[in-house]
């Protein structure tokens, strides 16, 4: 069920090579975080992994909210808040600030913080360092991460899991890829889950107002990132998250897909462990994208440069009255004839087109609900026919596109077609290519095999 607004409520960098390590100097915000280096830029060697660690602090993994599947978001400012450091599990409440949620906006289940604390109560959350990269070596008291050799007297693995992150003392297995923080006042080192080296074979340029770098950039989290019901969106549902104001493919959007296989399910029964945001507070919003946050993504990083300026993620039904407002092009309820580019708003959804077909079938992008080839409702960022059948061109286009570069994905779900009756039923909005993108390809005037051939560099 593709629904973005809610009865209650909606809900809700660059894609990291993690090959290459990221490295974060101490403990700091998102914001904060340097770059991680490029293939050109490696780290040197003897470079310190992790920046020392102020005397005294303790570390602490999050877990989630205290009573998930049964709180109700209404009763936010209540929520107590679960943490685990070296075995000891800490609840405790967040300051107010005025409705910002400045410190909710940062945590992450299964993730590393160092807290701020008057009391039991959180005044401050630093996100902190890690060490990402492959496991080369394990010793009973000792790993050596993509190089560096890092010591411990305890180790704890942290894994997301519905209803609540999850620690144990499974030890890191050589081969895998993790991000990795010692908390130097305890000597626990802490294994999380990272994505391993993941490049999209089409990527766009963060800032280029173009036809042709919108739907390249738009394709960057296809066949990669799962279907979460808020996701994109921020903790207390008015605006984008961090990931949908970030630029770059989130590497949260990556590492959750790589983690989970086709028994993902977005929506399961048991409320308490379900990714699903029950009572209208979602926990997972950085972990994948629903429909409206895809798209605010993929507008954000076609139109912004730098992290952190407001987003462009709204109810599915406004997206594309919100382009007509700034003045970028024309909304219609006129679909007979979809452009390469142009966004449908609908009631519950939104979507990306890529291109017509001569049969009238449309290959679309978008991020939504579907069966898994076992049968379970997962789903997330894909390509997509819009036809009468699976003998239609633009499924055909769709399924082969799919096959050919997104083999991991395509290995749990099949292509999505859906009825010209129901997905052509909103407003469309159409670019001007005078004041919101320009065509200097000449896209609008291609059939969508032609689009795609382009896009990936395929002519």
């Amino acid at each position: 069920m593709r629904r973005e607004r809610r009865s209650n409520m909606k809900h809700s960098i660059g894609i990291l090579l993690l090959a290459a390590l990221l490295l974060v100097s101490g403990c700091a915000k998102r914001a904060d975080a340097a770059p991680a280096p490029t293939p050109d830029q490696p780290r040197e060697a003897g470079e310190s992994a992790m920046a020392p660690q102020p005397e005294g602090e303790r570390l602490y993994v999050f877990l989630g909210v205290e009573g998930y599947g049964a709180v109700d978001a209404a009763q936010r400012d209540a929520f107590r808040y679960r943490f685990f450091s070296d075995g000891e599990t800490l609840t405790c409440s967040v300051a107010p600030d005025g409705g910002a949620y400045a410190v909710q906006n940062l945590l992450e289940e299964g993730r590393v913080y160092a807290l701020s604390m008057d009391g039991d109560t959180i005044v401050g959350a630093r996100e902190c360092a890690t060490l990402s990269g492959t496991v080369e070596q394990t010793d009973a008291d000792a790993v050596v991460i993509a190089g560096q050799r890092v010591t411990f007297d305890r180790v704890w693995r942290c894994a997301v899991r519905a209803g609540g992150a999850e620690v144990t003392t499974a030890a890191p297995q050589s081969g895998e890829t993790v991000a990795a923080v010692l908390d130097e006042t305890t000597r626990a080192l802490y294994v999380c889950p990272a994505a391993s080296v993941y490049v999209p074979p089409v990527s766009g340029t963060p800032g280029v107002r173009t036809l042709k770098n919108f739907l390249q950039t738009a394709l960057m989290p296809v066949g990669t990132t799962l279907y979460v019901y808020g996701g994109g969106w921020n903790w207390q549902d008015t605006a984008s998250g961090t990931q949908a104001s970030s630029i770059g493919l989130p590497a949260e959007w990556v590492t959750f897909f790589q983690t989970q296989n086709a028994a993902y399910t977005y929506k399961a029964p048991d409320a308490a462990h379900s990714f699903y945001p029950f009572g209208g507070w979602n926990e997972y919003y950085f972990a994948g994208a629903d429909c409206s946050g895809y798209v605010g993504w993929a507008l954000y990083n076609t139109f912004e440069t730098t992290d952190g300026a407001p987003g462009y993620v709204d109810y599915a039904d406004r997206i594309a009255s919100n382009l007509a407002a700034r003045g970028w092009g024309s909304v219609g309820q006129n679909a007979s004839v979809v452009l390469p580019g142009d966004i449908m708003s609908m009631s519950g959804h939104v979507w990306i087109a890529l291109g017509s077909c001569a049969d009238g079938s449309i290959v679309i992008a978008h991020s939504t609900p579907s069966p898994s080839l076992s049968g379970s409702s997962g789903g997330g960022v894909q390509l997509g026919a819009i036809g009468t059948g699976t003998a239609c061109e633009a499924y055909r286009l769709a399924e082969q596109y799919m096959h050919r570069y997104y083999p991991v994905w395509t290995a749990r779900y099949a292509v999505t077609l859906q009825s010209p009756g129901s997905y052509l039923s909103g407003t469309r909005f159409t670019w001007d290519t005078a004041a919101g993108l320009s065509d200097p390809e000449g896209i609008r005037q291609l059939q969508a095999s032609e689009v795609l051939a382009l896009l990936f560099a395929e002519t």
